[in-house]
């Protein structure tokens, strides 16, 4: 099995020569402008034309992000097939149809669908809005947590459908702020508290590996950017699994995963830290549209975190 880094939750799965792409976002703001990708996506058109399947995790617009969508080809939108979780699945695809898709198929919950003899989804809904997705072959097991909060139980309800988990991709760094003062010591806390979830996560599941996703942005406005200096790098999540000894592989936009080779996370690192030093360069907006430069607030110093 292959896993292509496209953008934030935006990957694309290969298995036995099927490809299922997630959450396109692969331009523009989401949160009234207030999320920007970071980096930027690695999309080239012509990997359109290898993609079966089409998987939305949720409605949040980082996933379920209309205008990457409606931006697609035609032909696209007539061959490829939309999968989403049996979850209001009418209305998500009544709005997909009207942008032109036209082939939809509902993932019934802790179910498996077969896509070949040899390649399978499943579907777990997480609360009332997220789901997750396995991707089944014989030789290997991934398992698409996303940003679903899966606790203990979810995790063995999880593993006594699917027998083992080889590969997690998980959420890996703050989306939100409940405002708390002060404001330091909950955000630390929180960012924490998220490098905990992803590792409980991989050790309730059995997993052999995490790859860190999902996280792949920045808060763009100038009222929120402070939360830029609290956010977990991908280089906190390879730290932190160095420290306990599991398993964990960093990707960067545009580069594979593959489980049947080894794969060093170096290069990716390397450019993670390269952009972090260049996003401070990028100017920040107010939310009412005027422009302010980034500072040295908007990321962590230098040494603050290894990327």
């Amino acid at each position: 099995m292959k896993v292509t880094l496209i953008s934030h939750a935006s990957v694309i799965i290969e298995s036995h020569g099927h490809r299922i792409w997630t959450d396109p976002w692969l331009s523009g703001k989401v949160f009234n402008e207030s999320w920007s990708l970071f980096p930027a996506a690695a999309y080239d058109p012509s990997m359109l034309d290898d993609i079966d399947y089409l998987w939305i995790s949720h409605i949040h617009p980082d996933h379920f992000h209309i205008p990457s969508l409606v931006s697609l080809p035609a032909e696209f939108k007539r061959r490829v097939t939309v999968l989403f979780q049996d979850n209001h699945a009418d209305r998500l695809f009544e709005v997909l149809e009207k942008c032109g898709y036209k082939n939809f198929q509902v993932l019934r919950h802790r179910k498996q669908t077969a896509l070949s003899e040899q390649t399978s989804v499943y579907c777990y809904s997480a609360g009332t809005l997220d789901s997750c997705l396995g991707v089944i072959e014989p030789e290997t097991i991934l398992f698409n947590v996303n940003d679903s909060r899966l606790n203990a139980t979810d995790c063995r309800r999880v593993k006594s459908d699917l027998g083992h988990i080889d590969t997690v991709l998980s959420q890996f760094s703050l989306a939100v702020y409940n405002g708390f003062q002060p404001r330091e010591s909950h955000l630390t806390r929180g960012a924490a508290a998220v490098l905990e979830k992803i590792f409980g996560n991989h050790e309730d599941l059995g997993a052999k590996l995490t790859i860190p996703f999902a996280s792949l942005m920045r808060f763009s406005l100038v009222d929120n950017r402070y939360m830029n200096a609290f956010a977990n790098r991908p280089g906190d999540v390879w730290d932190f699994a160095q420290r306990r000894g599991l398993g964990v592989a960093i990707l960067y936009p545009g580069d594979t995963y593959d489980s049947s080779a080894n794969y060093d996370s170096a290069p990716a690192l390397k450019k993670i830290r390269r952009g972090l030093r260049d996003d401070r360069r990028i100017p920040l907006r107010h939310a009412g549209g005027c422009t302010a430069a980034a500072d040295r607030g908007s990321v962590p110093p230098d040494g603050a975190s290894s990327a």
